[in-house]
Formats: structure tokens, sequence, C-alpha cells
């Protein structure tokens, strides 16, 4: 379940999302990126969906019009990523198109998620085998990741990569299946942190 329980929260996830970005959240850059980053947009409504989604009834119309909000960027974008997936703060959606995570995947905070990943299920395991993703991961684009499996924090996944085991925290993987190339991590790709991150 989201951490997005009050409305003090949503603001807190959506600053987050929005500094990521360009190491600012104030209005003028919230305007800019909700304009022109459709990573930003698109995660703005899946926040504003899981916050309304839990209110009493009588929000129910805000949260059918944020739903068709968001609905129609899933599919305009190719995001395919549930409003009820367990994504922490400081979500970077850095290029659009087939983005698919399972929504019983678990995705830390400060992450990087690429263009044509798969964070997804291995289907012979159960429909609980499903990655958990530490804080500060990057995931590069066309990598897949599938399985109970855990990718440590600040670790980082190569070009189309394939993970199916562990991945130790603080190192780059990449191959076929993926193997540990480096102990640089995800240092160089995720930037601009919300000072108040943890």
């Amino acid at each position: 379940m989201s951490n997005i329980q009050t409305r003090k929260d949503l603001k807190r996830f959506i600053r987050a999302d929005l500094f990521r970005y360009y190491g600012d959240h104030s209005s003028k850059v919230f305007q800019k990126t909700y304009r022109f980053v459709p990573g930003f947009r698109f995660s703005y409504w899946l926040r504003k969906c899981d916050y309304l989604a839990k209110q009493p009834v009588y929000t129910r119309l805000s949260f059918y019009y944020a739903r068709l909000r968001y609905n129609r960027l899933k599919v305009r974008y190719g995001f395919d990523i549930e409003y009820s997936t367990e994504i922490g703060a400081g979500l970077y959606l850095g290029h659009w198109g087939g983005v698919v995570v399972h929504p019983q995947a678990v995705i830390g905070k400060n992450c990087n998620i690429s263009h044509q990943v798969t964070v997804g299920v291995d289907s012979g395991k159960g429909a609980q085998a499903v990655p958990q993703l530490g804080d500060r991961v990057y995931l590069a684009p066309g990598c897949k990741v599938f399985g109970k499996v855990v990718l440590g924090d600040h670790c980082a996944v190569g070009a189309n990569s394939v993970v199916n085991d562990d991945v130790p925290p603080g190192v780059t993987v990449a191959g076929l299946p993926a193997r540990v190339v480096s102990d640089h991590g995800s240092a160089a790709y995720v930037k601009n942190i919300p000072e108040t991150a943890e």
C-alpha cells in the first residue's frame, strides 16, 4: 500500500517527483514541467488517483475525473503503471513509452525508470513472485526485471539487461542474464534528490 494517506502526503510526493526533474519545486517549474514533461504529468495524476481512491465517498467525483485523466495518459504515453502500486516519493520517468510495472511490485524512493522497462511477475512461480526495488535504483532503457527478486539501494541495471536474481546494493549489473559489472551503482544516473529524502 502506498504511503499517500493525507493531503500533506500527496503534496510531499508530488513535490519530490517534481524536484527530480530540475532540482526545484517552485510553482513556475511545476507549470513548465507539467506542460512539457510527460513522465511528470503522468506521475502527478498517478499520485492524485492513489490519494483520492482512499478518500470518503463524497470525493468520488474527483476520483473519477482524476482516473479519467490518468487512464488517458496511460494510453497516450505508454505507462502501464497502476496507481495502487507502492512507489516511493521522487519517481523519475525519464522517457515515455513501453513502461510496464506489475501492480504488486514495490518501488523505493527516488528511482529512475526509463522507456521500454518491464518490472513484472514470474508467472511460473506464482502471482506473488514480483520484484522489490530499493531506494535510488536506476533502470536503463529496455531492461527487464522478473520474479521475486530484490534490487538493493543505489544499484543500476544496464540497458536491455534481464534481471532474475537479487542485485546487491550499490552495484551496476548488465547482460542477459544480468551480472555485476561495476561497483559504481546508480550515483551517476540518479540526480536531484530532495533534501528531505531519507
